[in-house]
């Protein structure tokens, strides 16, 4: 399509070229640094107007996208789109690709984006085209091994011609459609249409779409291997595990200089402020006193009875549940979860979590084939992003029969935010009007939950999971390894509150199922543990005594955070209480390397930093906030 000329092009360039890329051919190999982090790299190649990779960047922020236009009076649209909303993970250079390999290394990118190609209708043309096996072939030169390219075209000959390119090249085909729009499908392109599908979708014209990736993820011809016996599946696996690899740094360091010279600021685990783990003394008398007989023996898989009454008591405390539980014992919070995602949603399915989550989530999800969809978790005024949450939930329920939804509340990690009765209610309210042929499973992360405040009123929320329509099935995930300072025994449970018997045993039927396909059995010694906790009253009144002390100084320590956050005019995320608080940023990766120079070690996320008031003295919650401030403002100036 001819585009007008723009009067003044170039300088309305300059005055919006904070993300522009003049040369992008000297970035070869080296395109992590310029967006300063090691997340993912996608390219759009023919962005237009940048709707498309914009609207994919400001979803996930976790992910790097590189918009490439020939046309600088079309990129110019791109630049001020990015400019005036503010999206630090998208750049953009203004060049015809000829050979991609002059602009990127093999390897250097996760996936290509191939929307409304010139089809270069005449068959001289042929080579021409974008999708013809030459290009292909370049192109997948420079994807990861498991990295994929997504095709989309109005034009149904050309999809034909691409469709035969790509088999005839050996590549496979993840989904395709002939009629992206007009097809139910979770295929997440679906949500994103380029100006061009637009027009298309209000004339009623069918939309093509493929993605695929080579099938061999140990690539012939290209000499390389992702792996060396293993198969990445369709996984992105890390060398190392982020937070416990930035923990291992810190460790090193205090080890060659010292101790009182490093923060170590990662692990969610509670310790004093002389950086000793905490334990609590009454839980260790008991774990001290267990006999061969009461911690050898398999445990049933489910849990022992005694364990799983206990449980219920402990994660509900005071409020006796209206419906049917059932209880089934996980390695930690960790296990709940990995249950609940496989067997209440299907390969394929997006699970929907707040766009500041565990990272574990996305691990877990991936390793049994699903992906996670996240929604906005604040809204402007700083509270729960109902709005959103309701619009993701409903998104997904029209491509979807089934959900799974994780909210990690109260004292959410990362960011030590508490949803309140209110904003529940709110929730419930969403699903009052949802199609009850659709099945919701409601995971209620409440690892955290004894670490928030006075126990009675943070669990203030439960008699509303009680009242959920009958098609979402509430399931609390509890996590004994924090609330009983049991980290290293992995010891938590999942428990339903079903609406019918009939529910209840499925989920019993279900869940045992798959921890015998996964762990088998649970820790024996911690869950008598728990259970000798419960049948002794003053035994747990010298429990609950003792862990309300150590709950105090964590809540002095987020309060010291926070006010010294303010103190220096550091924007936090909103935070409540818990073992985390984070700060927002749109460089988490650089400012977190910048602080590990100086012996400050945080966890960046997708989008800010992570800091772990668990672990940090009183005084250390103090000084930290400064330091990030004053990293932010020197890579600020570079």
């Amino acid at each position: 399509m001819r585009q007008r000329n723009i009067k003044n092009l170039q300088e309305r360039i300059d005055a919006n070229s904070g993300c522009l890329v003049r040369d992008p051919k000297a970035l070869k190999g080296r395109w992590r640094e310029v967006f300063g982090n090691d997340r993912p790299i996608y390219l759009e190649i023919g962005s237009g107007k940048g709707k498309y990779i914009l609207a994919r960047a400001e979803e996930r922020q976790d992910i790097n996208f590189i918009a490439c236009e020939g046309q600088e009076n079309v990129g110019l649209r791109i630049l001020e789109k990015i400019q005036e909303a503010q999206i630090p993970n998208v750049r953009v250079f203004m060049e015809f690709i000829h050979d991609i390999s002059d602009y990127f290394k093999e390897d250097e990118l996760d996936g290509i984006f191939l929307n409304f190609s010139d089809p270069w209708p005449k068959e001289r043309h042929a080579k021409r085209r974008l999708t013809h096996r030459r290009n292909l072939r370049s192109f997948m030169k420079v994807i990861r091994p498991g990295g994929s390219i997504e095709f989309k075209t109005d034009n149904d000959r050309l999809y034909e011609f691409s469709l035969e390119e790509i088999k005839e090249s050996g590549y496979e085909i993840l989904e395709a459609t002939k009629d992206l729009h007009g097809e139910v499908s979770a295929i997440v392109s679906k949500r994103f249409p380029t100006e061009y599908e637009e027009r298309f979708m209000a004339q009623d014209k069918n939309i093509n779409y493929v993605k695929f990736r080579e099938k061999s993820l140990a690539t012939a011809g290209k000499g390389r291997k992702s792996m060396i016996f293993a198969r990445e599946n369709g996984r992105t696996v890390p060398k190392e595990d982020k937070i416990f690899g930035i923990s291992n740094r810190a460790k090193e360091m205090a080890a060659k200089v010292g101790k009182d010279k490093v923060i170590n600021g990662t692990i969610g685990a509670l310790v004093d402020d002389s950086g000793k783990l905490i334990v609590l003394d009454s839980v260790d008398k008991v774990f001290k006193s267990l006999t061969p007989d009461e911690y050898a023996p398999y445990a049933p898989i489910g849990g022992i009875p005694e364990f799983k009454e206990a449980i219920k008591k402990a994660a509900f405390g005071k409020y006796e549940p209206k419906g049917f539980t059932e209880v089934c014992a996980t390695p930690g919070g960790t296990g709940g979860i990995r249950n609940t995602v496989s067997n209440y949603s299907v390969p394929g399915d997006r699970v929907l979590v707040a766009d500041w989550f565990w990272a574990p989530y996305k691990t877990i999800c991936q390793e049994i084939g699903r992906e996670i969809q996240t929604f906005a978790f604040f809204n402007e005024e700083r509270g729960f992003n109902i709005d959103d949450f309701k619009k993701n939930v409903l998104e997904l329920l029209e491509i979807q029969d089934s959900l799974v939804i994780i909210i990690n509340s109260p004292a959410h990690n990362p960011t030590g935010y508490s949803l309140s009765v209110t904003d529940w209610r709110n929730i419930k309210a969403i699903f009052e009007k949802t199609p009850q042929d659709k099945h919701v499973a409601l995971f209620c992360d409440v690892a955290y939950i004894d670490f928030a405040g006075d126990e009675e009123q943070y669990r203030q929320f439960l008699p509303v999971l009680d009242e959920m329509p009958e098609n979402v099935l509430p399931i609390i995930g509890y996590s004994a390894s924090k609330t009983f300072t049991l980290y290293g025994m992995r010891c938590g449970a999942m428990i339903c509150m079903a609406k019918t018997p009939a529910i209840a045993q499925e989920f019993k039927q279900v869940t045992e199922f798959s921890s015998r396909g996964s762990w088998s059995n649970c820790n024996r010694s911690a869950q008598t543990i728990i259970a000798k906790i419960f049948a002794d009253p003053e035994l747990k009144a010298k429990v609950d005594s003792e862990r309300a002390e150590y709950r105090e100084m964590l809540l002095r320590r987020g309060r010291a955070f926070e006010a010294a956050a303010k103190e220096c005019g550091l924007e936090m995320v909103p935070f409540d209480a818990g073992f985390f608080a984070s700060v927002p940023m749109p460089n988490p990766d650089a400012v977190a390397a910048e602080l590990e120079k100086e012996g400050i070690f945080l966890v960046p996320l997708a989008k800010g930093i992570r800091a772990s008031v668990a672990s940090m003295s009183e005084a250390n919650c103090k000084v930290v906030p400064a330091r990030i401030k004053a990293a932010m403002e020197r890579l600020a100036e570079k």
